[in-house]
Formats: structure tokens, sequence, C-alpha cells
């Protein structure tokens, strides 16, 4: 993993302990993950999945292999730059 690519996960992992309080979550999930990035420069969406994705692993899902199924979209959203993951059982 580059070094932008952990300074992000470690972000990441930082904004899901503070966001997330619920118990660990065993079952099958799906992901519906919206990426809103400042602007339309490409990139590769599948990366920044898998980050989120990871980060969240130990916190609020066991292991990332529970997501059966995930629906990745890009967003462009200037003044707020975001990911939003809804996890459905």
């Amino acid at each position: 993993m580059k070094a932008d690519a952990k300074i992000m996960k470690s972000s990441y992992i930082q904004q899901v302990c503070e966001q997330y309080k619920g118990k660990l979550i065993e079952g099958d999930l799906t992901a519906i993950v919206e990426l809103h990035f400042t602007n339309r420069l490409r990139r590769d969406r599948d990366n920044r999945h898998k980050i989120s994705m990871d980060s969240m692993e130990g916190i609020i899902f066991k292991d990332d292999t529970q997501i059966q199924t995930a629906v990745v979209s890009k967003y462009l959203d200037k003044e707020n730059p975001r990911i939003v993951i809804y996890l459905l059982e």
C-alpha cells in the first residue's frame, strides 16, 4: 500500500471509530457506497471502496468477506467531499 493510501486508511479508521458505536455485525451484508468528489478527475472507485471496507473490519463487521453485494457510485460535490456508506444486513 502506498504512503498516501495508508494515511487515507488511517483517517478512515479514525472516522469509523468516531461515528459507529454499535455492536460487531457478523452476518452477510450489502454495501451501498457513495463517493462524493470535489472535481471530475478520473479516479479508480474500486481503490476507495476497498480502503473504506478494510477500514471497517473489526469495528463494524468482522471481515469484509461478509460483503456479498456492493454498489459503488461517484458524485460531484465541490463543497462537501465525502464517502457515505450504507450497510444492509
